[in-house]
């Protein structure tokens, strides 16, 4: 998680005010705007992959055979929420 630094604040009258250098935004605005894509990329990406039928399924193992129990780690990714 990207830190960023925060100038001032101020609480006037039960309002809080955040004073931040204008570089400063612009890279927590770029870094949302990163996550937010990825997110979507994934998203679309997962809404292509088809099912696979019980029969193309019996057919894929007939051919490559039957995974082993042992399963690997193809993606992770991490979020900060």
């Amino acid at each position: 998680m990207s830190e960023f630094s925060v100038n001032k604040v101020y609480n006037n009258g039960g309002k809080m005010s955040i004073v931040i250098e204008k570089n400063e935004l612009k890279k927590i605005i770029k870094t949302a705007i990163k996550e937010i894509i990825e997110e979507e990329k994934l998203e679309n990406f997962l809404s292509l992959v088809l099912p696979v039928s019980a029969g193309e399924m019996k057919d894929i193992e007939k051919i490559y055979g039957k995974p082993d129990g042992h399963k690997k780690v193809v993606y992770t990714e991490e979020i900060d929420i």
